[in-house]
């Protein structure tokens, strides 16, 4: 990565204030949570990103994380309202998520 980037660890942001007040702030008002993670859709991390969200929204609100590292197809349920996707590599494949 370039000068212009931090990477930051995911353990801690989920922890941090800002991000768990804007979760708190507007789960009301949001229909769902779109994430974007330059992450593979199996990795561990997705879980903690996931389960720190659900903690603060409640276990009905939709959660669609939108994976992109191992340049594969893939997607995994994460429970019944929440899941991640990740397209592949090189416009193999245009994704497509519907979620209610």
């Amino acid at each position: 990565h370039c000068d212009a980037v931090e990477v930051e660890n995911v353990a801690e942001v989920v922890r941090a204030a800002w991000f768990l007040n804007t979760l708190r702030e507007h789960a009301e008002e949001c229909s769902a949570i779109v994430v974007l993670a330059h992450m593979d859709y199996r990795d561990e991390l997705v879980d903690t990103i996931w389960e720190a969200i659900r903690g603060v929204v409640g276990q009905e609100k939709p959660i669609q994380i939108l994976a992109g590292h191992s340049h594969i197809r893939g997607f995994r349920q994460l429970d019944g309202s929440a899941s991640v996707y990740e397209a592949g590599c090189k416009l193999d494949t245009v994704g497509f998520v519907s979620f209610s």
